[in-house]
């Protein structure tokens, strides 16, 4: 019918559920060492070039991906709204529920925890507010759970019980985040104007995940000496660093694949 878009084929509703968790997991790991990083940076200056480069591309590809994800999340609500008011589909309004259920949670709970950030107090530099030091304490208090303190049960039990509360319950709520919205995601009628955007944006987010994956790899790679007076454990990298990296490769390539299935299908429908 004249006037009536056409909605997107099966495909990229699928393809847009894959890139939705591919870039959640991206980020809850990459945020994870983000966050490791610029604790070290308010503190001290990097002192090898590997290791700040690193951390100046994660931190602009931060802002990259957040002002993407902005711009790719408010036609997907245009889209959202009106279908639930015609069609009342139940599984679409339960998905939107658990999202939003679950970002207010990790929210309330950040903004209560982020007041322990452990950059606080670092000694001034002349590079140390390159990171707004609120945002910094939000993020680390999001990924607390990124940890591989899980391993050391002796050195965990140090922690405060609520803290040690929040890192476990606190992935509960990326989980409903990530697939409350993959589920959103798949059951959302777009149309294929809309379908298209949303797969553009996310291609020109898988550009601002190599970036970020390159930064994070320039840390973990640094092999420069460092300077005796710089505490060794702040930009020290760990286990749970090369876990984090290796998800971040292997998501990055799951978003390749489906944002070129998506526009494949698109093209063809």
């Amino acid at each position: 019918m004249a006037g009536v878009p056409r909605p997107a084929g099966e495909q990229s509703p699928l393809s847009l559920a894959w890139l939705t968790t591919a870039i959640a997991v991206f980020l809850t790991f990459g945020l994870a060492i983000w966050a490791q990083l610029i604790v070290g940076w308010q503190w001290t200056p990097p002192e090898t070039s590997a290791t700040t480069a690193g951390t100046v591309v994660i931190s602009v590809a931060v802002l990259y991906l957040a002002l993407l994800g902005a711009a790719a999340v408010l036609p997907a609500i245009a889209v959202a709204a009106p279908q639930l008011a015609r069609k009342r589909d139940g599984v679409l309004a339960a998905a939107l529920l658990v999202t939003a259920l679950s970002a207010a949670g990790l929210i309330v709970g950040t903004m209560h925890f982020e007041n322990g950030w452990p950059g606080t107090g670092g000694h001034h530099w002349s590079g140390q507010g390159m990171v707004p030091g609120g945002v910094a304490a939000f993020v680390w208090a999001a990924t607390l759970s990124v940890t591989s303190y899980w391993a050391h049960p002796g050195a965990l039990h140090a922690f405060p019980t609520t803290e040690v509360v929040w890192m476990a319950t606190s992935p509960v709520a990326i989980v409903g985040m990530i697939g409350g919205a993959t589920v959103a995601f798949r059951r959302l009628e777009l149309p294929v104007r809309v379908a298209r955007f949303e797969l553009r944006c996310g291609q020109a987010a898988i550009l601002g995940m190599g970036a970020f994956l390159l930064g994070a790899i320039a840390w973990l790679t640094d092999r420069t000496r460092r300077p005796a007076s710089i505490p060794t454990n702040l930009f020290h990298v760990g286990s749970i660093d090369l876990i984090g990296a290796f998800a971040m490769g292997a998501t990055l390539v799951v978003a390749y694949v489906a944002v070129r299935r998506g526009l494949a299908s698109l093209r063809t429908d």
